[in-house]
């Protein structure tokens, strides 16, 4: 029994990739220009169906999307997995930092004009 759910599993896993890689295939497909690396198929069956305007309208939501993604893309390139690491190396050196501030204060009082 264990045996078949573990093959189910991996069937599921492998179409949901599948499904994926489609639906990747076809948002390029949508957001290719007219007439381009398939010839205009693509173009000339949503033509032949009524669809010219809706597809050009699909099109220029596409590649405003595309900027979009390319500009948050600019936007959290600074934020490397090594700047993540600083920060977290930061806050640990500040906790670090304020037991030591509370053990001095359990040892040698209180400091003047301290405050918290």
């Amino acid at each position: 029994m264990a045996a078949r759910l573990g093959a189910l599993q991996d069937a599921n896993t492998a179409l949901e990739r599948e499904r994926d890689a489609l639906a990747v295939a076809l948002a390029q497909q949508a957001c290719a220009p007219a007439g381009g690396a398939d010839g205009g198929g693509g173009a000339a069956a949503a033509a032949a169906g009524g669809g010219k305007a809706e597809l050009a309208q699909l099109r220029q939501s596409c590649a405003a999307l595309q900027r979009e993604r390319d500009q948050l893309a600019a936007d959290l390139a600074p934020f490397t997995r090594e700047f993540f690491e600083e920060i977290e190396d930061l806050k640990y050196n500040y906790s670090v930092a304020l037991q030591r501030v509370e053990e001095y204060a359990r040892r040698f009082g209180a400091l003047e004009g301290a405050s918290r």
